[in-house]
């Protein structure tokens, strides 16, 4: 018995030592691998910063906006309840003079300090927000709170995004065995058979479709302050600015350089001064 456990520590120890040899003797064509595949990440990265801060200066204007026409709303009631004061006073000067209403007191200044009671400058209309540590955040609206709100409560129980899809690399550091090769992934890496449907894992909207080649497309979609990315779609399923539901069809798994079926799947969470991918191992249900 110890001869034969012997005998099969040995073999697979060979066999680690073949595998090792292996990855070895790739270690040239796997580095080109890795240095093309961050060279991606690194873009989409970079593309989502663009998007949030977009995104940012758009709710800001949109908030912008909204007070705006409420100032406006307030500044013709002011007026109209001016217009209204003068020409009622018109109509008494007019009624006094006639000896139909009653001449008013005169009213002293001691009167006049006494019922002003309102002291300091005017205050303005509405008027927006000073900046503030967290002016970055894209929660600027109502929508978007609960958006994100609701999002964060379903913490874990998300769908996973690909059917029967596979993680082949998780979130974080990631080292190839039996090599020095290592790269920092910002998202989780899914391999699945070709064509198979790639789904929105929350109600959101489509903040961006960038092209990256023929038939293939990275999808950028917002969830309030939360924006999931899925990257090397094909069959291509929906347009910037379209309203998705949780589980709809956003489009295809598409081939990698293997031939096999792969995406990229990234959660990024905007913040008050930097955006931070997030884990999306923590948020997703297990397959």
């Amino acid at each position: 018995e110890q001869e034969v456990a012997m005998k099969q520590l040995e073999s697979d120890r060979l066999e680690k030592s073949s595998l090792a040899s292996e990855f070895k003797s790739k270690e040239g064509v796997i580095s080109l691998q890795i240095s093309k595949k961050r060279n991606s990440l690194n873009k989409i990265t970079s593309n989502i910063n663009s998007i949030i801060e977009r995104i940012r200066i758009e709710e800001k204007l949109k908030v912008k906006a909204q007070k705006d026409a409420a100032n406006l709303v307030k500044a013709e009631e002011k007026r109209a309840k001016q217009e209204e004061q003068k020409r009622q006073k018109l109509l008494d000067d007019a009624a006094r003079k006639n000896g139909t209403l009653p001449v008013a007191p005169k009213t002293t200044n001691t009167d006049v300090a006494v019922k002003n009671t309102n002291r300091g400058a005017a205050k303005p209309l509405i008027d927006i927000a000073p900046e503030t540590d967290n002016s970055n955040v894209l929660d600027f609206t109502t929508e978007s709170k609960n958006l994100s709100s609701s999002f964060i409560g379903n913490k874990g129980r998300l769908p996973f995004p690909v059917d029967g899809g596979t993680i082949v690399t998780g979130f974080g550091s990631y080292t190839v065995p039996g090599t020095n090769l290592a790269f920092n992934n910002p998202g989780i890496s899914i391999e699945g058979k070709v064509g198979a449907a790639v789904r929105c894992i929350f109600e959101g909207e489509i903040s961006a479709v960038n092209v990256e080649g023929t038939d293939r497309y990275t999808v950028y979609i917002r969830h309030g302050k939360y924006i999931t990315t899925y990257s090397n779609i094909s069959g291509l399923a929906v347009n910037k600015g379209d309203k998705v539901t949780l589980g709809q069809q956003i489009g295809t798994m598409a081939a990698n350089d293997d031939g096999d079926g792969a995406i990229e799947f990234i959660l990024t969470e905007s913040g008050a001064k930097t955006n931070k991918a997030i884990n999306p191992t923590l948020w997703i249900r297990r397959k």
